[in-house]
């Protein structure tokens, strides 16, 4: 308004630059006092956007008036804004994960204070893409911190569990503030993949026979099915000569008979509901977060009739009898559906 008035009353555009020249360099003067102190990264980053945002309005309005001053306030924010930053990842990649006080598997302060920063620094930055690499860093940093307060802890067994509580309360706070935010999607990748690790624990302690026998099984089930498919449809490997149907067959039924596979079979039917049952009781022990718990007794459930499945696919495709204990396995899928939910409702309204 002022910039217009001068304008059209004086003619002059100088008018308004002597007007407001010492204005503007007051504000500058307490801006670079304001900076040189601050350590308060969000605010800094608040006030390159207002900034940045002024400058588009006087853009669309072709009021130029402002454009030196707007420009230096930018020059001033943005130095210090990546000082900052990088004082704050600085200070993470510094810190000895044994100095923090009780330190056991739940989740740290640290991770709820880097999630709150990185959701308020997205928020703050919302249609901008230029913090990207910082983001990157950041999430590298977090990484880095907790992959050494893991190793850093009295149990080594609860490695696994710390970094899956620390990784879901990112998650949880990033999902509160910013719904389907693309950068959640490294987490939830590192979080799946130590859920898996977490479930082929937990199952190899309770069912550990039948993991043996899978593990061992499988990878010849797996080359004979790619043969005979092969050999069905007249193509030939490009990986050189490979065994015959009949030779696959033969080595898939010696493994069967080395591992007894009635007295696998038998074990597993006398105990695996009890084992499971004492499985999730565990899981829902062992997180912080009631939801997390629900989601690793699904995977954990699941991953169990996987190895079933595949245990009696191994047996069948040996032409081995079937050992009389065998759980029928469509029985099994049903029962599994009804504990699944059963549990995962209790965990869901606690």
């Amino acid at each position: 308004t002022e910039y217009l008035f001068d304008i059209a009353f004086f003619g002059k555009e100088e008018v308004f630059h002597n007007v407001f020249t010492k204005a503007t360099e007051v504000i500058v003067s307490m801006l670079g006092d304001y900076l040189s102190s601050s350590w308060d990264c969000i605010g800094i980053l608040l006030c390159a956007r207002i900034s940045h945002m002024q400058q588009e309005i006087m853009a669309r309005r072709s009021v130029p008036a402002l454009e030196n001053f707007l420009n230096c306030v930018r020059l001033m924010l943005w130095p210090r804004f990546a000082m900052v930053l990088n004082k704050h990842l600085e200070s993470l990649a510094e810190l000895d994960p044994r100095t923090l006080a009780a330190l056991d598997e739940h989740a740290l302060y640290i991770t709820r204070r880097f999630a709150e920063f990185v959701a308020a620094i997205i928020e703050v930055n919302h249609g901008y893409k230029d913090l990207s690499l910082q983001l990157q860093r950041m999430t590298r940093s977090m990484e880095g911190f907790l992959l050494r307060a893991s190793q850093a802890l009295p149990d080594p067994s609860l490695a696994v569990v710390f970094l899956i509580n620390n990784y879901d309360l990112i998650l949880t706070i990033l999902d509160e503030r910013l719904p389907n935010a693309p950068y959640a999607r490294s987490w939830r990748e590192l979080i799946q993949q130590h859920i898996e690790v977490y479930a082929e624990d937990r199952l190899r302690s309770a069912f550990a026979p039948l993991l043996d026998f899978v593990h061992d099984g499988f990878p010849i089930l797996a080359e004979l099915q790619d043969v005979a498919e092969a050999e069905a449809s007249g193509t030939s490997s490009d990986n050189g000569p490979r065994a015959s149907v009949a030779e696959l067959r033969t080595a898939l039924a010696n493994m069967v008979r080395a591992h007894d596979v009635a007295a696998v079979a038998d074990t597993f039917a006398a105990s695996w509901k009890d084992a499971l049952a004492a499985t999730t009781d565990h899981i829902l022990t062992t997180f912080d977060n009631l939801l997390n718990s629900a989601e690793v007794i699904k995977y954990t459930v699941g991953q169990l009739l996987t190895y079933y499945s595949k245990f009696v696919g191994i047996i069948d495709a040996s032409k081995t009898r079937r050992p009389k204990s065998l759980v029928d396995l469509h029985k099994m899928r049903h029962f599994c559906k009804d504990f699944v939910a059963s549990k995962t409702d209790f965990a869901t309204r606690s």
